[in-house]
Parts: structure tokens; C-alpha cells; sequence
């Protein structure tokens, strides 16, 4: 059994367990951020598990497709747009949330019919990429809605620290939200090392993130 199946699979099932603890909280609150954090680690444990999946048995095109659109596209727009819901207007976050679904929409569409060449995917280091997608798939639509989500976590993390660092205080939802944003950086920091040649470390990096962030919403985001 591999590091990289391991290490994988764990993220895949915190996440999932993680999801099911969000949910459980929506059901009791009905909460908006809750519901959209419910979905944002739903797609983590898709998109990590299809990583689990291709250590085990390699990667096929339906797999490719599901990891990219889940992991790649879409991974940490959910999670930034769950903060959001806590730093603007209810009426401010609903606009963002339709036109961010509708790209979402589009994305997924956009994924689901792009030719694919799984033989360009492989970088020299072994290492899946986006290649195997045209470049107008992964250059107009991956970088909109990861720099949305990336802005929206770390962004909010900033905000709700200097909201309660104006009252001398530190609350559990900046802890959350930090927690949140740090977790989504240790992803995003595996997944540059590996685009750069060093692949050993994303695995980690993934099963890192999502305890960190797991440990955000147990401790802070209740």
C-alpha cells in the first residue's frame, strides 16, 4: 500500500466525516455558510478520493474529468464563498452565490464536454496536471474561480481578525476562518511544489489541509 493512496484516502474520509458534522449543523441552524461548507467538503472528498482511486488502479478519463471539475475547478470556491456568507449582507451574498453557481454550471459543463488527452496530463515527474484539457478550459475558467475562493478565505480570515483585534478579543470564528484559510494554503502550497517538479509532498499536503480545516470547523465554526 502507497503513501500516496493512504494519505489520500484519509483526506478523502475526514473530509466526508467533516461534511456529515457540517450538514448535521445545517439541519439544526439552517444556516446558509453551513450548507455551502457542507458542499465544499463534499467536493474535497470526491476530488481526493479520486486521487485514492487513481494510486490504486491509474487514471481514466471519466476519473480525470471528476477530479479535476471537483478538485482543480471548484475545490476552493465553496469554501471561500461559505465565508463570505459571514462577512457581507445576506442580500451582498446571495448575488455572489447565483453567479457563482452559474460559473459553477458552466464549468461543469465546460469539463464534462472538452476533449481530453490523458497522455499530455502526466507532468515528467509522473504527476497528473490539468494539461490533458485545451487551454481555454484550464486558463478561463480555473483561475477566476480559485482566485475568487483564495480572496474569499483569506480575505475573510483577515477581516474577522481585525474585527475582533479592534475589541482586544480573539473569537472562535476567527480561529474558524483562519483555520479554513490556512488548511486551503497547505493544499494550494503541496499542489505548487508539485507543479514545479516536487511531487513527493501533495499527498501530505492534502491530508494536512483538510485536518487543519477540519480543526476550523470543530473548534470554530459551530
Amino acid at each position: 500500500m502507497n503513501l500516496e493512496f493512504v494519505f489520500t484516502a484519509l483526506a478523502s474520509l475526514i473530509a466526508l466525516v467533516f461534511a456529515a458534522h457540517v450538514a448535521a449543523q445545517y439541519a439544526r441552524r439552517r444556516k446558509p455558510h453551513q450548507l455551502i461548507w457542507t458542499v465544499a467538503l463534499v467536493l474535497f472528498a470526491v476530488a481526493t478520493g479520486c486521487e485514492a482511486g487513481a494510486a490504486v488502479a491509474g487514471w481514466s478519463v471519466p476519473l480525470y474529468r471528476a477530479w479535476y471539475l471537483f478538485g482543480a475547478v471548484l475545490g476552493v470556491v465553496y469554501l471561500g464563498l461559505g465565508s463570505l456568507w459571514l462577512q457581507v449582507s445576506r442580500r451582498a451574498a446571495l448575488v455572489v452565490t447565483w453567479i457563482v453557481v452559474a460559473i459553477s454550471l458552466v464549468a461543469a459543463w465546460r469539463v464534462a464536454t472538452a476533449p481530453v488527452e490523458l497522455s499530455r496530463a502526466f507532468a515528467a515527474s509522473g504527476r497528473i496536471t490539468a494539461a490533458g484539457f485545451p487551454w481555454d478550459t484550464r486558463l478561463l475558467i480555473t483561475p477566476v474561480l480559485n482566485t475568487f475562493g483564495t480572496v474569499m478565505l483569506v480575505g475573510g480570515a483577515l477581516w474577522s481578525a481585525w474585527k475582533f483585534a479592534r475589541k482586544g478579543l480573539v473569537g472562535r470564528q476567527t480561529y474558524g476562518l483562519v483555520a479554513l484559510a490556512v488548511g486551503a494554503l497547505v493544499v494550494a502550497a503541496g499542489s505548487l511544489l508539485d507543479r514545479f517538479g516536487v511531487p513527493q509532498p501533495f499527498a501530505a499536503a492534502l491530508f494536512l489541509g483538510i485536518l487543519i480545516m477540519a480543526s476550523g470547523f470543530l473548534f470554530g465554526l459551530r
